[in-house]
């Protein structure tokens, strides 16, 4: 009985040291900590969004402002939004799926929506975080993620 005492309350106090960060429903912004200079976190940027087939639509350094086009994915098009500011990278995105739906007649257009963690897997939202959030794992640093 001891035993099965001592068992019990181990694991009730080692479960939250397994546990997985888990993010928070419906946050839809990613910040990235780095000690890199403004400078060559713009530029590290600018590259790996070459690298991942993303054009840029808009950018000022000065500003520290990055806006990518639209690029093809899973579901549908694509749009990221970053902002490097004090040793931080801010990234944000919309997206809209290829999906048109027609109701009597009616044809409902697809409509840009920001990416925010939610929807099943294989959802045109799930694979949207998926995307951007595979951006920011390829900025190795610490990662928050917020609801904005």
């Amino acid at each position: 009985m001891k035993n099965l005492l001592a068992i019990a309350l181990f694991l009730c106090l080692a479960s939250p040291l397994f546990a997985q960060y888990e993010l928070p429903k419906r946050a839809n912004t990613i910040i990235i900590t780095d000690t890199l200079s403004q400078e060559r976190l713009y530029n590290k940027i600018t590259d790996l969004l070459f690298e991942s087939g993303y054009g840029i639509l808009n950018t000022n350094k000065e500003q520290g402002t990055i806006t990518t086009t639209e690029k093809s994915y899973q579901n549908g098009g694509i749009k990221l939004v970053f902002l490097i500011k004090d040793k931080k990278i801010l990234l944000r995105g919309d997206f809209k799926s290829d999906i048109s739906i027609d109701f009597g007649g009616v044809t409902s257009q697809p409509s840009w929506e920001t990416i925010d963690f939610r929807g099943m897997k294989g959802s045109a939202y799930m694979n949207a975080w998926l995307e951007m959030k595979k951006i920011s794992d390829a900025i190795p640093f610490t990662k928050d993620y917020l609801i904005k």
